[in-house]
C-alpha cells in the first residue's frame, strides 16, 4: 500500500513538471534563440575599433555586418614601413566563424521546434549544440590582451595549434620565429587584391570571433614563392597559406556579439538546471517502482 502511495506520487510530481514547467522553458528557449539569431543576422553595421597594444603596427576602424566585415580602414607600420588600406563594399570579407554560429542557432531552432515533446532527447541535442557553439567562439583570449595563440576555429580553416605541442608566440607586438623553425603554422588570408591599395607580399590579414571580440591578425610572411603565388583558386582568390615570422594582433569587443554570447550563457546555464531537474524526476520515477 505504502509503496502504491509513493509511486502515485512519484508519478503526480512528474506529471507536474511536464505540464507546468517543461512548456514555459521551451518557449522561453524559442524565444531567447530567435533573439540571438536576430542581433547575429542584423544588417545595421557595427563599427569596431581596432589598436594594436603597446605598438602603433595596427590602427583603424573595421564595420561588421552579419557575417561580412564590409569595410575597412587601417593604418599599418610594419618596420620603416607605413601604409593605409581600405576595403568597401561591395567588396568583402566573410567571418566564417559567425556563418557557424547562424547555422547552428538555425538548427537549435529546429530541434526545439520538431522533437521538444520528447523531453529526455530535446535537451540532450540542447545540451551538445550550445557546447558545440561555445568551443566555436571560445578561443581564449590571453592575459595580455590580444587574441589567443592556441585558435582552432571550427569551420573556418584558420588553425595556430602546431604539431609537436609547439606553438606560435605572440605578444602584443608580434615576435619572430626561430630561424631553424620550420613553417608549420597554416592561415586562410584575405586576398590581398581585395584592398585599396592591394596589401604588400610579404604581409597577410586575416580575422578571426574569441567570444564577444573580434580579432585582427597581421602577419609579415616569411618569404613568397612565385610558383605558389601564380595559381589562381577563384576569381579574386590566389594561395592564401601563410607561413609567417610574426603575427601582430589587435581586438575590438564587440557589442552585439557581447550580447549574444551573454544570451547563450545564460541560455547554457538555464538548460543544465532543467536538465538536472528532469534527470531528478526521472530517476524517481524509475526507482519508484513504475513502469
Amino acid at each position: 500500500m505504502e509503496t502504491d502511495v509513493k509511486a502515485s506520487v512519484i508519478q503526480k510530481e512528474k506529471e507536474w513538471f511536464e505540464k507546468n514547467v517543461l512548456p514555459g522553458f521551451w518557449e522561453s528557449v524559442i524565444n531567447e534563440v530567435k533573439e540571438a539569431l536576430e542581433l547575429v543576422e542584423r544588417d545595421t553595421p557595427t563599427v569596431l575599433v581596432f589598436s594594436s597594444q603597446k605598438t602603433d603596427a595596427v590602427k583603424g576602424i573595421v564595420s561588421r555586418k552579419g557575417a561580412l566585415i564590409d569595410r575597412i580602414n587601417l593604418t599599418i607600420k610594419v618596420g620603416r614601413s607605413t601604409q593605409m588600406i581600405k576595403l568597401e563594399e561591395p567588396k568583402t570579407l566573410k567571418l566564417e566563424q559567425i556563418l557557424s554560429l547562424v547555422n547552428y542557432l538555425h538548427y537549435l531552432l529546429y530541434v526545439l521546434l520538431r522533437i521538444k515533446k520528447n523531453s529526455a532527447r530535446a535537451i540532450q541535442q540542447l545540451e551538445e549544440i550550445l557546447r558545440a557553439i561555445a568551443y566555436l567562439l571560445n578561443t581564449e583570449e590571453e592575459n595580455n590582451g590580444s587574441c589567443a595563440t592556441n585558435l582552432v576555429s571550427q569551420g573556418n580553416n584558420i588553425s595556430l595549434q602546431a604539431p609537436f605541442s609547439q606553438s606560435l608566440q605572440s605578444a602584443s607586438g608580434g615576435s619572430d620565429l626561430s630561424n631553424s623553425q620550420s613553417p608549420l603554422y597554416v592561415y586562410k588570408k584575405a586576398a590581398s587584391d581585395l584592398f585599396t591599395p592591394p596589401l604588400p607580399s610579404n604581409l597577410g590579414l586575416s580575422f578571426s570571433v574569441s567570444k564577444s571580440s573580434v580579432c585582427l591578425h597581421l602577419f609579415r610572411l616569411l618569404g613568397t614563392n612565385p610558383i605558389l603565388d601564380s595559381f589562381k583558386f577563384g576569381s579574386n582568390e590566389t594561395n592564401n597559406t601563410l607561413h609567417p615570422s610574426q603575427r601582430i594582433d589587435a581586438f575590438s569587443q564587440d557589442p552585439i556579439l557581447l550580447a549574444v554570447t551573454a544570451k547563450l550563457s545564460a541560455l547554457q546555464k538555464r538548460v543544465n538546471d532543467i536538465s538536472y531537474r528532469l534527470k531528478i524526476v526521472s530517476t524517481s520515477f524509475e526507482f519508484g517502482g513504475i513502469p
